[in-house]
């Protein structure tokens, strides 16, 4: 009986974990189906889509044409004009989006600032707003003669630029904008700088470091992870900036395509012209192009993000 007793316990957590198994195949079956059926297939759907002349409109002339469509994406100039304007985004306005909640985040960790809470509160609040309504608030907010510019006539007699109407202010309107939610990545910021633990800055204090060494040299490099995350997304999501834009110029791309972004560029060649061959090429293009930049991050992380369990096991 001593020697059966284990065969038959190994035997009853075999049959317990094949039970285990089957439930949660079953459980996960619903998500795995929609997966394959909203997402993969149609990511698939679309890169077929990408060699042919496929048109929502006229599908008489339905044939693959090869390469035609990626080669059109590097001599259509509006195309061109649509990533140079993502880009400018990504270079000029993403850094500033990560930068600005960073330093809010370190001078509401500051324990001395009176309403605290209140404070943080008020700047993820905006955050509950949806994009849509976000855009038509600033349309108005923004415009020659919203409550900015009148502000600014009021307290300094000087009367604002046109913000969406020139095109040289439509890239920092753009980036006001992206400040009216910031609150999100500020609470990330301030959960990374209250894991940084104490002793580190008590021990730096007592060698003699002040407060911007202990900031560089110890709550920096400890939030790197964060900082590096949010680095992804915004990259990631810049080259998604749609709905803003969209909602400012009603789908066009504003004074002298200032505000043509890659996705609206996208939009209006699928459904404005109909062209889906081309706008399914242009969203793999997209797709390997962000690709490329988060495998280069990635890469490039070790160098600079530290994780507090590197070296364990």
């Amino acid at each position: 009986m001593a020697l059966t007793a284990p065969k038959e316990s190994k035997f009853k957590m075999s049959r317990m974990a094949v039970t285990e198994r089957r439930w949660g195949l079953a459980l996960v079956s619903p998500w795995i189906a929609g997966l394959l059926l909203f997402s993969v297939f149609p990511m698939l759907f679309s890169l077929v889509l990408a060699f042919t002349n496929y048109n929502l409109v006229d599908q008489s002339d339905f044939r693959f044409v090869g390469f035609k469509n990626w080669i059109d994406l590097f001599q259509d100039s509006s195309m061109q004009k649509s990533f140079g304007v993502t880009l400018r985004y990504l270079i000029i306005v993403v850094p500033f989006l990560i930068l600005s909640p960073l330093l809010m985040a370190v001078l509401l960790s500051n324990p001395n600032v009176k309403f605290r809470s209140l404070w943080v509160t008020l700047f993820f609040l905006p955050n509950l707003i949806p994009a849509v309504v976000t855009g038509l608030i600033w349309n108005n907010t923004l415009n020659s003669r919203g409550p900015i510019n009148e502000f600014t006539q009021w307290l300094f007699g000087w009367q604002g630029p046109a913000w969406l109407q020139d095109a040289l202010w439509v890239m920092p309107a753009i980036a006001i904008i992206g400040l009216w939610s910031i609150g999100y990545t500020m609470l990330n910021m301030m959960a990374a700088l209250k894991n940084v633990p104490r002793e580190l800055y008590e021990a730096a204090t007592i060698d003699g470091a002040n407060g911007l060494q202990c900031f560089f040299r110890i709550s920096l490099p400890l939030m790197s992870n964060v900082i590096f995350y949010n680095v992804v997304t915004g990259i990631i999501g810049g080259f998604q900036y749609f709905t803003v834009a969209y909602l400012l110029y009603r789908g066009q791309g504003g004074p002298n395509d200032a505000a043509l972004f890659f996705m609206l560029k996208l939009y209006k060649e699928a459904f404005n012209y109909y062209n889906m061959g081309f706008a399914s090429a242009m969203a793999w293009a997209m797709f390997v192009v962000c690709l490329i930049i988060t495998q280069i991050l990635f890469s490039t992380s070790k160098r600079w993000v530290y994780y507090s369990t590197e070296g364990k096991e």
